[in-house]
């Protein structure tokens, strides 16, 4: 089974936004869904996001 991870971290409020389309999304495709908070996050993928709070 596929996993669809979304990455957001707390000072985006489009994350926020974003957040129910992909759970949806995953719902949908008969994905699992995980949230990834950046800010908390100590993988590699995690340590390639740039993060620029706007």
């Amino acid at each position: 089974m596929k996993t669809l991870s979304y990455y957001w971290h707390p000072e985006c409020d489009a994350c926020g936004e974003l957040k129910p389309i992909f759970k949806k999304l995953a719902k949908l495709k008969g994905w699992k869904y995980k949230e990834i908070n950046v800010e908390k996050c100590e993988t590699k993928i995690c340590d390639t996001i740039d993060y620029v709070p706007t």
